[in-house]
């Protein structure tokens, strides 16, 4: 029952925050082992009598005992399964501390539309940087003409989200 009360709340939370391609469901087994589904994938998840039934969008049904289930989350894939990606690309900002202009400079393995912006700390966007289509290594100079503060340069692409944080003087 415990474990039920704890999928009602969190799908309320999913009904409440959408959530898209970027995210999965993790569910854990007591024996440690794993499984995780974009929730692009998911056509339903409901249960019916002892059990956790997961229904994909292309037909496969997969089936859980609740008494073998020791927990389930929905993650950022971008956080779990694309770790190894994201620490081969980075993302530099130099000078940082900058004290008006700064080169920025990233890297992308692989050819995908990316936007670039750059935000406060409160997430409201204070400069587009770039919006289009990229591969390898890009630089951009930056005219930080924004108030002194902390902010964050965020690259986003089709399958992950670098992150960078920098400070204007």
């Amino acid at each position: 029952m415990k474990l039920f009360t704890k999928f009602i709340i969190g799908g309320l939370l999913f009904l409440a925050n959408p959530i898209t391609a970027q995210y999965q469901f993790i569910l854990t087994l007591n024996n440690s082992e794993e499984t995780a589904i974009l929730v692009s994938e998911i056509q339903s998840i409901k249960f019916e009598s002892q059990s956790l039934i997961l229904n994909k969008v292309d037909g496969n049904t997969f089936n859980w005992l609740i008494s073998d289930i020791n927990n389930y989350r929905f993650d950022n894939v971008t956080s779990a399964t694309l770790a190894e990606e994201i620490e081969t690309s980075q993302i530099e900002i130099y000078p940082n501390p900058s004290n008006g202009q700064a080169v920025f400079s990233y890297s992308s393995p692989d050819k995908q539309r990316v936007s670039i912006g750059i935000f406060d700390l409160l997430g409201q966007e204070v400069l587009m940087v770039y919006s289009g289509i990229q591969e390898g290594k890009q630089t951009y100079s930056i005219d930080t003409q924004i108030p002194s503060g902390i902010y964050i340069c965020k690259v986003v692409g089709e399958r992950r989200i670098w992150t960078k944080s920098f400070i204007v003087n």
